[in-house]
This record gives C-alpha cells, sequence and structure tokens, in this order.
C-alpha cells in the first residue's frame, strides 16, 4: 500500500470485531471495544492500523455514525488508519445465497 505521496505503508495493527457481533448475539454488550487510552497503547506498540468490524444495524440508530466518529477521532491522533468493514449486511438471516 502507497500513501498519497507516493510512500510505501506497511499496515501492522488488529481488529476491533465486538461491533458486528453486539446486535446480533449481544445487546447488552458493551458498546466501548477499547478507549482512547487503548487505541494510544496500541499505537505506542507500533500499531497503525484499526480494522473495524460493523453490523448494518447499527446504522438504523445512528449510533454506527457515532462510533466510527469516535474511533476517526481516536485514530486521528496517532496517526494510525482506520479501515471500516462492513462486516455484516443485510438481510443478515445467515442464509447462503447461491447463484
Amino acid at each position: 500500500i502507497v500513501d498519497g505521496g507516493g510512500s510505501r505503508i506497511d499496515l501492522r495493527g488488529v481488529n476491533m470485531d465486538l461491533f458486528y457481533n453486539r446486535v446480533a448475539d449481544d445487546a447488552s454488550a458493551p458498546f466501548e471495544y477499547a478507549d482512547r487510552d487503548e487505541v494510544a497503547g496500541l499505537a505506542d506498540m507500533g500499531a497503525n492500523v484499526l480494522r473495524l468490524c460493523l453490523n448494518w444495524k447499527l446504522f438504523t440508530d445512528g449510533s454506527g455514525y457515532d462510533l466510527i466518529d469516535r474511533y476517526l477521532e481516536w485514530c486521528r491522533q496517532d496517526s494510525i488508519y482506520l479501515i471500516l468493514d462492513m462486516h455484516v449486511v443485510p438481510p443478515n438471516s445467515g442464509t447462503v445465497v447461491s447463484t
């Protein structure tokens, strides 16, 4: 991967995957998978990317947008890239679709 200036970037990071399970499996699960200090701690360990797994249902009430905004700000403060992964898309039925 290269940045806008053509410089090579080696990505080192982690998944933040609670959010796509929270909706379907456990609505009482904490909405924060990590906090600001933990994101800073990841940067201190050399991470430069976070992959944020999402469920489409988080966007029916707007909470998904708030979540993304929060992580974008935290990552910006530590020069961490944020990959948005709409991991669960409609219809979220668990059925296999064949063509």
